[in-house]
């Protein structure tokens, strides 16, 4: 056979046709192995452009999900450093402990003694907010802790609609005894148009009965965010100890500044965290500081605009708060009171 091929023979090398006779070689090109080598060349060079068109494609829809999170990131700063026109919400603790005590909880409500708010100072904090606003408030929230664990919850309700009449007024809640409360609980809340927010946690609560408590009654109760379709989360809201952060970087990243606002004892501030850390030092025996500069006396204020402009400004205490460390949708569980919760 080796000795017929050394005769003659026809064989393909790439575009050639190599024909042999009697030992000597006669290289030709084939025009089918030219148009076909030259359409793989086409086919590579066409996945190559494809493969770097979809890499490109990649880099753009990154780039601009960069840029639209940038942009979502200056808007909200800028919007945290710009005074509000009106106080879009105010959130007040009826009292600071909590049936339920969630694990990180950012009011440090499983760390905290019991108080209840007098109704009295309540009454004077919410008349002298409405002399100054003009009444005019987006969102009253009655919350904790768990606010019905306060006896007094409906002189809370009725002083709050006789100071805002045009607020929305909210009952924050667990829901844990909102099965058990009386019949004048949900009178008040009909009168004097309260809104029950109940958040939905992965616990026993028969949500189902409340909703149509509520219904039955004329009162609203719609779910706090997208727990009513969403399973509850937790976050982790880190401290720093020792008050190292950068503050004013701190406020423009902190989803509480300038968003979260809340009343305490005559003082109005930009965020939950500040006002209630005294709960956490108390517990942990630690002495994280809130100055006189953290909050602003509302009935030393002369004006509504002199506290909007204060509340779109950084704290002092805003160095303690770790904001670059937060993280976000943990498991949801009990508070074990640890330390590691906090920071």
């Amino acid at each position: 056979m080796k000795i017929l091929e050394t005769i003659f023979s026809v064989k393909n090398q790439d575009i050639h046709k190599v024909i042999t006779i009697c030992g000597i070689k006669i290289k030709l090109k084939s025009k089918k192995l030219e148009a076909k080598q030259r359409e793989l060349l086409i086919n590579d060079k066409i996945e190559s452009l494809n493969k770097e068109i979809s890499d490109l494609k990649c880099q753009n829809n990154k780039l601009k999900s960069d840029a639209i999170c940038t942009k979502n990131q200056i808007m909200l700063s800028l919007k945290r450093r710009t005074p509000q026109p009106e106080l879009k919400s105010i959130a007040v603790h009826l009292v600071d402990h909590c049936n339920l005590r969630c694990c990180g909880c950012d009011h440090f409500a499983p760390l905290a003694q019991k108080r209840f708010e007098e109704p009295d100072i309540f009454e004077k904090d919410i008349k002298r907010f409405a002399e100054l606003s003009g009444a005019k408030l987006g969102t009253l929230k009655l919350m904790g802790g768990e606010p019905l664990l306060h006896p007094q919850l409906t002189d809370f309700m009725r002083i709050s609609r006789h100071y805002l009449p045009d607020t929305r007024i909210e009952v924050v809640t667990n829901a844990i005894l909102l099965n058990l409360q009386k019949e004048s609980f949900w009178n008040a809340c009909k009168e004097y148009d309260i809104v029950i927010v109940p958040t939905k946690y992965p616990l026993k609560t028969n949500y189902e009965k409340a909703e149509k408590t509520a219904e039955s009654y004329g009162v609203k109760l719609e779910y706090y965010g997208n727990t009513n379709s969403v399973l509850k989360t937790s976050y982790h809201i880190p401290l720093d100890l020792d008050g190292k952060q950068d503050a004013v970087n701190n406020f423009l990243n902190c989803f509480h500044a300038n968003n979260c606002v809340f009343l305490k004892q005559g003082k109005l501030y930009t965020c939950t965290v500040a006002p209630n850390i005294n709960q956490f030092n108390k517990f942990f025996n630690k002495d994280i500081p809130l100055s006189e500069r953290d909050g602003i006396d509302i009935h030393k204020a002369q004006n509504i605009d002199e506290i909007l402009e204060f509340l779109s400004k950084p704290i002092p205490f805003c160095r303690y708060c770790n904001v670059n460390g937060r993280t976000f949708g943990h498991e949801w569980g009990v508070s074990k009171k640890e330390i590691e919760e906090w920071i």
